[in-house]
């Protein structure tokens, strides 16, 4: 079976896998929950709330602390996955603000004016200091949770940013004072969590500029990219894929015309099979195909400088990481 992501977030962590040429991975789980200021919240019946239940459209369940209580730490316990991918985009969820019972939106999509939104029972909110550490909170307890069922190493954040402009430079709507106000919270949100969890995963996309593609069926969006965006996020999943092999300790020896290859390596979540070449004086002589163990047998060819590529891969994908063995000479 191909690797096993969960996804947690938006469309845009979502579509990164209809890119896919090699069919390395395998989406298991897609929820564009949760709403991770809700989650710092505790536990309460949300139906003891009545004026905020009459203003809740059905999609904005999601955004309750006492489903996400119920629903979203279930799924992770129960879920098989190697990865889990999330953002903190949400192109139809906002959060509950407790304080005053009423829907805070992050949403470029419907936030087109501010009264606009008051006037339909929303309230926006542009990434003050309360709304940022309410995020926090709940990704703490996020990760906490991870951490308890020893799933903690397998997070990855996608590192996004609503898009501001097309590929020919147009600008987005009128909207762009309040997309650039909620990169700015994103900004915040990605620098603590580098700050206070040294060991979180990331996919970086460097000085990539997230750009939305001019020609949509809707017409201009904050959350429809070029394609190549959606690349670079696979490259950057790969190479994780690709860090979690760790040679250790390889050996190479010569012994009565036979070269010996052995390896060890870190355990891994991975099932790994090998494979490996057998080079002459830079020339490749002899070739082993997968198999289960990195140890490997060659003849060798009277005298000369002999070294071993070996080839490590994931199983049921195309993911391959390779070493490169000293060299050792034989006189004979």
């Amino acid at each position: 079976m191909a690797i096993k992501i969960y996804i947690q977030g938006s469309r845009l962590t979502r579509e990164i896998f209809e890119f896919q040429e090699k069919s390395n991975f395998k989406p298991v789980h897609y929820s564009e929950k949760p709403a991770f200021a809700a989650l710092s919240y505790a536990f309460f019946q949300k139906s003891s709330h009545s004026s905020l239940q009459e203003k809740r459209l059905s999609h904005q369940n999601n955004m309750i602390p006492a489903h996400q209580h119920q629903h979203f730490f279930p799924h992770l316990i129960n879920k098989d996955f190697d990865f889990i991918l999330i953002d903190f985009m949400n192109e139809k969820y906002g959060l509950v603000n407790i304080n005053n019972w009423s829907i805070n939106y992050l949403d470029s999509k419907t936030a087109t004016t501010h009264d606009s939104i008051q006037k339909n029972g929303f309230q926006t909110t542009y990434g003050n200091n309360e709304y940022l550490q309410d995020i926090l909170r709940g990704f703490d307890l996020f990760y906490d949770n991870l951490k308890s069922i020893g799933k903690s190493e397998k997070l990855i954040v996608n590192k996004i940013f609503w898009a501001t402009h097309d590929e020919h430079g147009k600008a987005l709507f009128s909207m762009l004072t309040y997309i650039n106000k909620a990169n700015e919270l994103l900004n915040e949100i990605y620098c603590s969590l580098e700050r206070n969890y040294t060991n979180l995963k990331f996919i970086n996309y460097g000085k990539t500029v997230f750009i939305t593609r001019s020609k949509l069926k809707n017409g201009l969006n904050t959350y429809y990219y070029i394609d190549k965006i959606y690349k670079k996020a696979l490259i950057e999943i790969e190479n994780y894929c690709e860090e979690s092999i760790v040679l250790l300790d390889p050996k190479l020896r010569i012994s009565d015309n036979y070269m010996y290859f052995n390896a060890h390596f870190k355990k891994s979540n991975f099932e790994i099979e090998y494979a490996a070449y057998l080079f002459k004086n830079k020339i490749k002589i002899n070739t082993q195909w997968y198999q289960d163990s990195p140890n490997f047998v060659f003849s060798i060819q009277g005298a000369g400088s002999y070294e071993v590529q070996l080839f490590c891969r994931i199983k049921y994908s195309k993911i391959i990481k390779k070493y490169l063995s000293d060299e050792i000479y034989h006189p004979n």
